[in-house]
Order: structure tokens, then C-alpha cells, then sequence
């Protein structure tokens, strides 16, 4: 702290634990959370320090969200979404004797989930909890791919893919006279995804692309 009255709190060894996207309306929302292995008092800097340290940004403006099920937009259906990601990092888990800091900030099972409230025009969606059109069957719920699109005026885009997604959990809550609306909860599996080359394959519970016009910037030299 100096005489402008502020502290600065310097931060060390930091592990992006969440990621969440959330879009309601006119809105997307995303916040992140992380852990760090050490903090401290640092020396205060001014506004324009701190703002040339920081990385050039590319503003990529998105004007239209599109959530698709199954490879079926979902239009006029979903009201509200949030995509959430979670790496489950521990600091506890990598502190040693002879330090009261983290070494380390081991990550463990990466949850990968969305939560949604959809119109309750159809059954689909509890018919895909069920595995079946009729109701509950042996083999469990059915898994499907989920796709949700970030799209810009100019050509911009961003792309989340779930590629092996089910559905946890369905209320379908009446209450009086209101709309009946259907509260969704979901988690995406691992499965294998081909990148645009064609041929290239990963495995994974989740896949992310962004296309953009912006010219590319390259990192600071070390």
C-alpha cells in the first residue's frame, strides 16, 4: 500500500480451476476461477503499468448463441444455458513438510456439465433420460452430441462441442397457471472427435474452436 491507498497482492503459480459460460437473453456471462500456490504484498503500480503488462486483446463481438442437440438446433426451445468445466485442482494436495506453500496444484477428474431450462413442448428430453420413448429401459439413458455456437456479423465464431453427452436429471415442475418449463442438468463423457483436417482424432469430453478475421498476435519475446 502507498499514499494513492491501495495494496497490491501479487499472485504466484496460479491453476485455472472453472470455467463457466452462461447466456440468458441478451447476456453471456463467463467467469473463472483459479487456485494459487503462493501470495504476497507486492509494490503498488499505477493504472498504466499494470495495463501495458497485460496482454493485447482481440475483441471478438458475438451477436447470436445457438445451442444444438443431437445435431438439431433447439430453436425457440432453450431459454437459459451455463456451461460449466471443472479441473477439481487441490493446492492441499501438493503442499509438502517444510513448506506451508504448494509445490504443486495437482488437477484430478474433469467434470464437464450443462445446465439448461427448455420449454416443455414435446418429450424429448425425458424420453432421452429414459432411453426410450415408452419410458425407463435396461440400457440407460442415451448419450448424444452437444454443440453450442458463438456466432459474430463478420465471420466470428466459437464453437464448444460435447461430443458424448446424457441428461442426469429432468423436472418438469407445474406450478398454478404458469408456462411448465423443464430444468435440465447434464454431463458430457470422453469420445473421440475429428479435427477439420479430416483425418487428425482426439478423445476428449469436450472441444473448443474459434474462428476469427482479427490479424494474429504473436507472443512477447521472453
Amino acid at each position: 500500500s502507498d499514499s494513492r491507498g491501495g495494496t497490491q497482492v501479487n499472485l504466484q503459480g496460479i491453476v485455472f480451476d472453472t470455467l463457466s459460460i452462461e447466456v440468458e437473453d441478451e447476456l453471456s456471462i463467463v467467469t473463472i476461477e483459479a487456485n494459487a500456490s503462493k501470495d504476497g504484498k507486492g509494490t503498488l503500480q499505477s493504472p498504466s503499468a499494470v495495463l501495458a503488462a497485460l496482454p493485447v486483446e482481440i475483441e471478438i463481438p458475438f451477436t447470436k448463441v445457438t445451442v444444438t442437440f443431437n445435431g438439431v438446433v433447439q430453436a425457440r426451445k432453450v431459454k437459459t444455458l451455463t456451461f460449466n468445466v471443472g479441473n477439481n485442482s487441490d493446492p492441499e494436495m501438493g503442499r509438502y513438510l517444510g513448506s506451508r506453500y504448494a509445490g504443486r496444484i495437482p488437477s484430478n477428474e474433469r467434470e464437464t456439465t450443462i445446465e439448461c431450462e427448455v420449454d416443455f413442448s414435446d418429450t424429448s428430453e425425458i424420453e432421452r433420460i429414459w432411453g426410450g420413448a415408452n419410458g425407463p429401459t435396461d440400457t440407460g439413458s442415451a448419450t448424444f452430441p452437444v454443440e453450442l455456437t458463438f456466432a459474430g456479423a463478420t465471420g466470428e465464431s466459437c464453437t464448444i462441442l460435447l461430443p458424448k453427452f446424457f441428461w442426469q436429471t429432468v423436472e418438469t415442475q407445474p406450478e398454478e397457471r404458469e408456462e411448465i418449463a423443464q430444468a435440465l442438468e447434464g454431463r458430457a463423457l470422453s469420445s473421440a472427435v475429428t479435427l477439420d483436417d479430416g483425418t487428425t482424432e482426439i478423445v476428449s469430453d469436450v472441444y473448443a474452436k474459434t474462428l476469427t478475421t482479427a490479424p494474429i498476435v504473436e507472443p512477447a519475446a521472453a
